[in-house]
């Protein structure tokens, strides 16, 4: 499993130095070289399925599966894996989670799909094992034997010593240590996306649909209301050819935009993407950030903000405070942040080129970092490399609330607002703005599955909003 490094709550977000007090971080709020057992599936589509033994009930749909031991006494189940794929599992069945990466199939039928090709994905069985080497392919397993069917692509069969790659159409029986062709049999390829009955609303800045100096929004009804626009009157970034037609720079000198747009609130799941450009020469004061909103309350503690930003990861010690720095923590990665928590990436971001970037948090009651938040670089998913525990719990409320903001921390723009209109303004806030370019910002209101994430990332295609899945959080049995 991923090994999560220590970090801080420094950067949580710019509540403490904006009101310009002094804490000190609990040594008990940091926590170093923990291993934890993240969630690495997702239902996301059941016929009839009921699990069996110990957990006795229906299959959820939009729970999220642990590693662990599972009984589909009936019924099918679809789920979407963290590493890039789809898997159909037909009861009765009996598998194992092992990770992401890996299932171990006693009994039962399984039928894999996936977007990128060579991920290595495995499935073991009794007689064998199964290697993805780009490809869509069943594996059935009963008490005598595994057979294992080539769909599209090429996998690798392996009993012992004995190893067989298969193309299209090829199929072969995996029995008391040999491998034996067989005439395959026609099989239907395997549906990645499923409708469901309650739309997801998203919404789309493009940068490139103009009314004056504000920039247009498409996506759910609503949309036309929500254009983002200066924040501050006349400062407007800058537009440049960006990855998909025109896309925005920003020079880290003040400027940044704002919508009418609330923002997801509360622990429902959302997804953040775009595409982002981080100069070599980007200092820590210009990292905030691509998109926020919500809640940074007027008053201590810190722990009653309650907002959503995106950024990348400044990692440093600010003049007269006493946090702890975890080195592991990587400067430049994508952050995402929640309040008095946070999650860390383990890419740094800063080398000049277009990357696009995804946050999303999969939603749930008491979520917590270690399970519940997903950052993906370039349609891959992204280790962390630094973390703090926090209940995530955004606010929207009409009156305490920032509505979206992008290219500026929050409360940083905030306090720019507030001095153009006259107000005087305390002590000083250590960030700028953000330096860098933004192109193709995405809010949807749910959570991605790994393939919609590769699709959006290689041809900036959304999903259809009925084809979002839901998303309950991770289920504990």
């Amino acid at each position: 499993m991923i090994a999560f490094a220590a970090s801080v709550a420094l950067l949580a977000g710019g509540l403490w130095w904006w009101l310009g007090r002094e804490v000190e971080v609990s040594p008990q709020m940091v926590e170093s070289g923990k291993h934890i057992e993240l969630a690495v599936a997702r239902v996301i589509h059941t016929e009839d399925g009921q699990w069996g033994l110990e957990r006795g009930r229906p299959v959820e749909l939009g729970e999220w599966l642990m590693p662990g031991d599972y009984h589909l006494r009936a019924g099918t189940v679809v789920v979407a894996l963290d590493v890039g794929g789809t898997a159909r599992i037909a009861g009765p069945a009996v598998f194992a989670i092992i990770g992401e990466d890996r299932i171990r199939l006693e009994s039962g039928s399984l039928q894999a799909r996936f977007e990128e090709p060579g991920q290595g994905f495995t499935v073991v069985t009794p007689d064998g094992a199964v290697v993805d080497l780009g490809t869509e392919f069943r594996v059935d397993v009963t008490s005598r034997e595994s057979h294992v069917q080539v769909v599209q692509g090429r996998v690798r069969a392996e009993v012992g010593d004995a190893t067989r790659e298969l193309g299209k159409a090829e199929a072969v029986t995996m029995k008391s240590g040999t491998l034996t062709a067989l005439v395959s049999q026609s099989t239907a390829p395997l549906a990645d996306e499923f409708a469901n009955a309650k739309p997801v609303v998203f919404y789309h800045w493009n940068f490139e649909d103009t009314v004056g100096e504000s920039f247009a929004a498409d996506g759910s009804d609503g949309a036309a209301q929500l254009a983002l626009r200066p924040g501050l009157p006349g400062r407007n970034p800058q537009r440049i050819e960006g990855v998909v037609g025109q896309a925005l720079h920003f020079s880290g000198t003040g400027e940044f935009l704002e919508s009418a747009y609330r923002g997801v609130s509360g622990s429902r799941p959302r997804t953040v993407a775009a595409w982002v450009r981080i100069p070599r020469d980007a200092k820590p004061e210009e990292s905030y950030g691509w998109a926020g909103w919500g809640s940074l309350s007027g008053k201590a503690p810190y722990s009653e903000a309650r907002k959503w930003q995106l950024s990348w990861n400044p990692q440093v010690k600010l003049e007269g405070w006493r946090q702890p720095l975890s080195p592991g923590a990587v400067m430049g990665a994508v952050r995402t942040e929640f309040g008095p928590g946070w999650v860390n990436g383990s890419r740094d971001l800063r080398d000049g080129e277009w990357h696009h970037v995804v946050s999303i948090f999969i939603g749930g009651e008491d979520a917590d970092v270690a399970t519940n938040i997903r950052q993906y670089v370039d349609g891959r998913l992204e280790e962390t490399s630094g973390y703090q525990r926090a209940k995530v719990e955004t606010s929207t409320d009409e009156e305490k609330s920032v509505t979206l903001l992008v290219g500026n921390h929050l409360a940083s723009a905030l306090r720019a607002k507030r001095a153009t209109a006259g107000k005087v303004q305390k002590g000083k806030h250590f960030f700028t703005s953000f330096r860098g370019d933004l192109d193709e910002l995405y809010i949807f209101e749910g959570a991605l599955t790994p393939v919609q994430v590769w699709r959006l990332y290689k041809k900036n295609r959304p999903p259809e909003p009925g084809m979002i899945s839901p998303s309950i959080g991770t289920i504990g049995f």
